[in-house]
């Protein structure tokens, strides 16, 4: 199956502060649809920006801290790297690839 984020943001994905966020489509495993946006901040999507803490080059909340939703991910996380829906099940294998569509 195949996981699709899609939003758009007006700030650069290199930024720390994320601005203009529009959620598009969140579709996850077995085409459910999943709130993002409820999580706790640490771990809410809110579009790409630079991830402060060196778990990975950008994450899905910038600045808020964490590394949910990486994309360029340093760090491991259980068999893989922080997938999208990780931080929904916190026991799920990471995943093993992710592609960033610009």
């Amino acid at each position: 199956t195949q996981d699709i984020l899609e939003w758009t943001q007006t700030s650069w994905l290199t930024e720390e502060d994320i601005v203009g966020f529009n959620l598009i489509q969140a579709t996850g495993i077995d085409g459910q649809d999943y709130d993002i946006l409820a999580d706790s901040d640490a771990n809410q999507f809110t579009g790409l920006g630079l991830n402060l803490n060196g778990k990975s080059y950008l994450d899905g909340n910038g600045r808020l801290g964490g590394m949910w939703q990486a994309v360029g991910a340093i760090e491991s996380w259980f068999d893989g790297i922080v997938g999208m829906w990780a931080s929904y099940d916190a026991g799920k294998n990471g995943a093993q690839s992710e592609t960033l569509w610009i």
